[in-house]
């Protein structure tokens, strides 16, 4: 109860102010403009006499204006203005000719402007605090997504690892206890990382090294890869954990038990750029399952790029061939 009285104390704070501050200024701006020909005590005693009497069919049309004009009842908004116009016009005209005989009245020209230039200021407002809110609804909204597709990421990456663990396991080979290992270096960087929107560039090359060694455990001698970093990644920054799903789906969806396995990695690095290309045969799947996965872990770093870079990256996927042929060219922050 006390915040819905705080809230309505502040929204009537709100709504009182313009009304104060569009009317003082326009005083103020009659008062500068009259102070130049006339005393100032009689320059403020004319801007009141012109300002003050407009301030009640001023409000009534802003009145009518959200009541009929914002609901689209565009005639009986003109018809009621009209009269506000005409009737409100002939008593400020007789109440200034009353007080000011030999005065030059245009009270009906003058309500007409005071109207316009008060609605027109106050919805421009309006207008730029919406804008402003929907603005800031959208970098919400689109960071809320960022942190569900961020999320997706590590459970993915975690069961993929594990997997790659357990059929070590199932081998009962020797490389179970380092590829343990490898895992918590590979877990303690995602925990470290995933709260920072960007981290060096050289701790993700190192955990990408790192991952691909866990993958080397696990193939033995079944694969031939071709890894390679050219370029300096010192002061260069990215976004965690952008890169290895791409990584994970060579050693995921390219390997096969009936062939030699070929794949390829690549880093360049120029000033402020990152050229990332990978390449992997295609393998045929039954398993429905494992296609959505590629399929989902694929569109989940598209998102994030189109919402981390969103100019500032290309994406070409290529599968012609027999291959997965994909080329990223990403722009780094310094």
């Amino acid at each position: 109860m006390q915040n819905r009285l705080l809230y309505m104390k502040r929204l009537n704070i709100k709504v009182f102010y313009y009304p104060v501050l569009f009317w003082v200024f326009f005083i103020f701006m009659f008062f500068l403009a009259i102070v130049q020909f006339e005393k100032p005590a009689d320059a403020f005693r004319i801007a009141c006499l012109v300002s003050l009497p407009l301030i009640v069919p001023v409000l009534i049309n802003d009145y009518l204006f959200k009541k009929f004009l914002l609901k689209k009842k565009v005639l009986v908004y003109l018809f009621l203005a009209a009269v506000n116009i005409i009737v409100f016009g002939y008593f400020i005209d007789k109440l200034q000719k009353y007080i000011e005989p030999d005065g030059n009245s245009e009270t009906y020209v003058s309500i007409f402007i005071f109207m316009m230039t008060y609605i027109g200021i106050k919805y421009m407002i309006e207008g730029t605090k919406q804008q402003f809110r929907m603005k800031d609804l959208e970098t919400k909204q689109a960071q809320a997504e960022l942190n569900m597709l961020k999320s997706q990421v590590k459970p993915h990456f975690l069961f993929n690892s594990l997997n790659s663990i357990y059929s070590l396991i199932l081998q009962k080979s020797d490389q179970s206890g380092p590829a343990v290992m490898l895992l918590s270096d590979l877990m303690r960087y995602i925990l470290e990382s995933s709260k920072k929107k960007l981290v060096p560039l050289k701790g993700e090359l190192s955990f990408i090294k790192n991952y691909i060694e866990l993958e080397k455990l696990r193939l033995g001698n079944n694969f031939s890869l071709e890894y390679s970093v050219r370029g300096k990644s010192a002061n260069l920054f990215i976004a965690p954990m952008i890169l290895i799903p791409f990584v994970e789906n060579v050693f995921k969806h390219g390997v096969s038990a009936q062939s030699k396995n070929e794949f390829e990695i690549k880093i360049e690095l120029g000033k402020e750029e990152l050229k990332f290309f990978t390449s992997n045969q295609i393998v045929a799947t039954q398993h429905k399952l494992e296609e959505k996965n590629e399929k989902t872990g694929i569109e989940n770093v598209k998102k994030r790029l189109a919402l981390l870079y969103p100019d500032d990256h290309h994406l070409e996927i290529d599968k012609n061939g027999g291959k997965f042929q994909l080329n990223l060219q990403l722009k780094l922050k310094v």
